[in-house]
């Protein structure tokens, strides 16, 4: 059973929107900077924030990451899968 959240999901939405919106303006803050102010504000820790942030990126495909990378493992081992079935159906077939 996974740990229960302590921040809900509205609230991070509403961060992650406020952090991107201020972070990939041109000549704008430092995402660790940033992510401590708002922290302060919102009263998160800016740790988890920045991770948060980070975890968008990769989502959004700004920044490579876990997500793509296990989009096409699944991907690849899906069509190997179909390719030793296909191999297993030519060998009795002979």
């Amino acid at each position: 059973m996974p740990a229960p959240r302590k921040y809900p999901d509205e609230q991070c939405e509403r961060a992650i929107r406020l952090l991107m919106g201020l972070v990939e303006q041109p000549n704008g803050p430092s995402i660790n900077g940033t992510c401590l102010r708002v922290g302060e504000q919102i009263g998160a820790n800016g740790d988890t924030l920045r991770t948060w942030v980070k975890q968008a990126w990769v989502d959004a495909s700004k920044q490579p990451g876990a997500t793509q990378d296990k989009a096409r493992i699944a991907a690849l081992e899906r069509g190997g899968r179909e390719l030793r079935r296909g191999n297993a159906i030519l060998q009795t077939a002979v």
